[in-house]
């Protein structure tokens, strides 16, 4: 088990920012950014990964034949991937947010998509903000406020894990 740190973390999403803009710059086609969604210290873990795996086929298969580029990783920070993709922008956010909402196990994913003038919201497309994996709040007020323990965090995402598996 490898926990990081703050710094690490902002390190990480800093050097992820800077690259995401290197892809955009050369290659002109909107980017699909995937990251797993895993609440605290450690980020690559068996969890991660089996949420990444899952997460990469589903884009992969809904994006067959429209990636010009694709490159996935795995960091101490979690997993990262990147796909640029020949669709319409928002077309593309559309076919993401599928996956997101697609699954119970899609809420673990965080999948962005990226044109020339910055990302593209759920909103844009007529979709909701994502809730949370514990209360169903909105997501993004919980996590801003450490609503919830890890643990009841934890919880959560081994139980959207394990029905995964038993689908």
């Amino acid at each position: 088990m490898t926990e990081i740190t703050l710094e690490q973390l902002l390190a990480s999403r800093d050097a992820r920012a800077s690259y995401q803009r290197e892809l955009m710059g050369g290659w002109g086609l909107p980017l699909v950014s995937f990251t797993v969604n895993m609440p605290g210290p450690e980020k690559l873990s068996e969890r991660s990964r089996y949420i990444f795996r899952r997460g990469s086929d589903a884009i992969r298969e809904t994006l067959a034949g429209n990636i010009a580029y694709l490159k996935e990783r795995m960091l101490p920070t979690g997993p990262e991937g990147f796909y640029l993709v020949s669709l319409e922008p928002l077309q593309l956010k559309e076919l993401m947010c599928g996956i997101e909402d697609g699954s119970e196990l899609g809420r673990l994913f965080d999948i962005d998509v990226i044109d020339k003038t910055g990302p593209i919201s759920r909103e844009s497309v007529g979709r909701k903000m994502r809730k949370c994996l514990v209360c169903g709040r909105p997501g993004a007020a919980c996590a801003r406020s450490r609503r919830h323990e890890l643990s009841e965090l934890m919880a959560a995402i081994d139980g959207i894990i394990s029905r995964s598996k038993g689908a």
